[in-house]
């Protein structure tokens, strides 16, 4: 997969995918068409907006994303205690 630039972040979704058979579905459908994804885990896809009409058919939800430099710290450190 081909990772997504840093002009694009305000453009950008995330999916969360039903399970990880859907989940791999769709990273191939990424792979194939040479879309820029960013793969965290949980099985979630972050895509840039104009990209999410590629999965459909897919089962997922959106999800918010959260771009280092524009979380104050206290939220930051916030999230990084939910994630542990």
């Amino acid at each position: 997969m081909f990772g997504l630039k840093a002009a694009e972040r305000n453009n950008l979704t995330g999916l969360r995918f039903a399970n990880d058979s859907e989940f791999r579905r769709a990273a191939r459908i990424a792979a194939a068409a040479k879309m820029p994804v960013d793969a965290p885990g949980d099985n979630t896809l972050i895509v840039r907006s104009q990209d999410i009409r590629e999965f459909k058919g897919l089962s997922y939800s959106p999800v918010p994303i959260a771009i280092a430099d524009k979380v104050c710290d206290s939220e930051r450190a916030s999230l990084r205690r939910r994630i542990r």
